[in-house]
């Protein structure tokens, strides 16, 4: 009996391989894509709590910004903008990246020239990424899944990582991710949005290497780098924003109907998908500050009083304080509380000047 035409087509690993890459894809929107091709290496991200990671190093290949081929490195550091084309994906910066011309740097100096908007202008700016091979020791089974692709900010992982990298008795650089001698990256993460921290990096000494097998599967990261044409980036622009000719500055308390001031781009307000892998529907809350009601208080100010002198006869003087024209007291008081404050007074009730009295000596 003849197999079926699907048997006969079959290759070993093909439906393997769609699992994996369909596993890769799972929480995927179809937006905010990153600026790496596709691979079938699942992708890490930090919730919040405790983390412990080893990182791999790999052998860079023909496409590293900086690197030769076959050295050793054991991360990836690019400029990419943000929020470009329909999908709002995460394009490579040619100029901070490669140093080749960039259509997005050069839209925003032409942007430069015709407004003075700096929060439209720093839309356009580049942030700096950092791409790495990991194992994460959190879980047995995060253990189990072996190498990861951990896709951060500089800012929230380098930076920190480089802050601790140096012995501060010796200077030596601490060779943290060699695979005999190296140490697990322990951190905290915490907050969402841009609320969101990396803290408490330290390194954790390990009694183990790093296995044939983890250091065989590790990603040539720079071969998964998605670096785009100059005229694909370009389009992709043009997609979001309307030529420099026709842009038209916002004008000071200009709404929309929705009534949020938006900027000037062919498809309305630019998305400012700033997280760190959050869902693109969460939005932050608005920071409110408590309004302090003002204080309402009824305010006199004391002058001293004139002492008048008496004299009975005696070989004692009488010196009395008296309530002058011009006397006046400073009291603090809500409105609330001096309001009929004169109608509490009985009837034929007046103020009686303070009487003190000092004896004499002989």
């Amino acid at each position: 009996m003849a197999k079926s035409k699907l048997r006969q087509m079959k290759k070993q690993g093909d439906l393997q391989k769609r699992t994996q890459e369909s596993f890769a894809k799972k929480d995927s929107s179809g937006k905010y894509g990153d600026y790496l091709k596709e691979t079938t290496v699942p992708k890490w991200s930090a919730k919040d709590g405790d983390h412990i990671i080893d990182i791999i190093p790999f052998i860079v290949g023909e496409n590293h910004p900086t690197l030769a081929p076959d050295t050793i490195a054991y991360n990836i550091d690019v400029f990419a903008h943000r929020n470009i084309g329909a999908t709002e994906d995460m394009v490579i910066c040619l100029a901070r990246t490669i140093g080749k011309p960039c259509p997005i740097c050069e839209y925003q100096n032409k942007l430069r020239k015709v407004t003075e908007d700096e929060d439209e202008i720093k839309k356009f700016s580049p942030t700096r990424r950092c791409l790495y091979n990991i194992v994460c020791l959190d879980s047995d089974k995060d253990e189990k899944m072996g190498i990861q692709l951990w896709e951060v900010s500089h800012y929230l992982s380098e930076a920190n990582i480089m802050a601790i990298a140096r012995d501060k008795r010796t200077g030596a650089w601490i060779p943290f991710a060699d695979p005999d001698e190296g140490m697990s990256v322990a951190f905290t993460k915490s907050g969402k949005g841009i609320s969101t921290k990396y803290a408490g990096y330290e390194f954790v000494e390990r009694d183990y290497e790093i296995s044939d097998e983890i250091l065989d599967s590790a990603v040539t990261l720079d071969e998964i780098l998605d670096f785009k044409e100059y005229d694909e980036i370009k389009e992709m622009l043009e997609e979001l924003v309307p030529p420099i000719e026709e842009y038209t500055p916002p004008t000071s308390g200009e709404e929309d109907d929705g009534g949020d001031a938006s900027p000037r781009t062919r498809r309305g307000r630019i998305n400012e998908h700033e997280n760190e892998n959050e869902n693109e529907n969460e939005d932050d809350a608005p920071v409110t500050r408590r309004q302090r009601k003002p204080l309402q208080e009824k305010e006199v100010i004391e002058t001293e009083p004139e002492m008048e002198e008496k004299h009975d006869g005696s070989d004692t003087t009488k010196r009395t304080r008296t309530a002058g024209a011009g006397e006046r007291t400073r009291i603090r008081k809500p409105a609330s509380d001096t309001n009929n404050s004169e109608d509490k007074k009985g009837e034929g009730e007046t103020d009686k000047p303070v009487t003190r009295r000092r004896r004499m000596r002989k």
